[in-house]
């Protein structure tokens, strides 16, 4: 399955994605679809890959000691191969989560009517430096905010991981 998407990933991944932001606009127009559809574009990549590079990484080991204790397809997958998985998965979330907020204040910097990004772009534009400091620290302020719930998240998730 995996050499079947590969590719694509591949393709997609090391385009910006603020580059597909003009076609996005002109195939959609200016709301909140052109913006989604940006966010998964950019994400989606890197949660794949992520999640794909944890499953690998599981101890063959592991799998095979499942095996022979008798354990099911469903059983391996649920009590060995995701657990094993799940650091690679939450760092990939994090990482996308960073790429999902970054790509969805540039979609608003360039074609939108609100948003944060609309805001330090019209208040630069004004001259407010002000509001544009105050728009980027909130935007710094939220994107930090999402870190430390994916990290709260991890820590009950994955407590083997061992980190705070």
């Amino acid at each position: 399955m995996f050499d079947i998407i590969d590719p694509l990933l591949q393709f997609v991944r090391p385009v910006p994605p603020l580059a597909y932001i003009p076609l996005l606009v002109v195939w959609f127009g200016i709301g909140e679809l052109p913006k989604a559809i940006l966010i998964l574009v950019g994400t989606i990549p890197v949660i794949i890959i992520g999640t794909m590079s944890g499953v690998k990484s599981t101890p063959p080991l592991r799998i095979s000691v499942a095996r022979t204790l008798g354990a099911t397809n469903a059983q391996i997958f649920r009590r060995v191969v995701l657990p094993s998985a799940l650091p690679e998965i939450f760092t990939a979330m994090r990482v996308g989560i960073g790429v999902a907020w970054t790509c969805l204040v540039a979609a608003e910097l360039i074609a939108a009517s609100s948003g944060l990004g609309w805001l330090v772009q019209f208040a630069g534009q004004a001259l407010q430096v002000g509001i544009v400091i105050v728009g980027i620290v909130i935007i710094g302020l939220i994107g930090y905010a999402m870190e430390l719930v994916i990290r709260k998240v991890e820590n009950l998730v994955v407590p083997w991981r061992g980190h705070n």
